[in-house]
């Protein structure tokens, strides 16, 4: 994980700088202890303690994240479902292929004699 230059920040087009940051990990020494969050697209799940500290409620994100892995999920057995139909197309033609293969040496052999 490497850290952001300064340079980074001093950029002037803030809603690019954000953008470049969504999805990364922040980590911070606050008090000296260590913490780490995902930076998210929204504040939509963002509390503020009695100290003025903002966090993330994570656990409104699990649905979100569960409808998330469903679709994933989804695509990955359409796509394996895609891969066996090209490993069954693959070994037939592979079949054809050798037989043919076969022929041609036997009509070789047939045709040396």
């Amino acid at each position: 994980m490497s850290k952001l230059s300064a340079d980074f920040y001093k950029r002037d087009n803030v809603q690019l700088i954000s953008r470049e940051l969504l999805g990364k990990v922040l980590c911070t020494n606050f008090h000296g202890k260590l913490t780490s969050g995902i930076i998210v697209e929204t504040e939509a799940y963002v509390l503020t303690d009695k100290e003025g500290w903002k966090s993330i409620e994570y656990t409104h994100l699990v649905p979100v994240l569960i409808e998330a892995i469903k679709e994933q999920q989804i695509l990955i057995s359409e796509q394996e479902s895609q891969m066996q139909q090209m490993q069954y197309s693959l070994e037939a033609e592979l079949k054809v292929l050798k037989e043919g293969l076969l022929n041609l040496e036997s009509h070789l052999m047939t045709t040396e004699k």
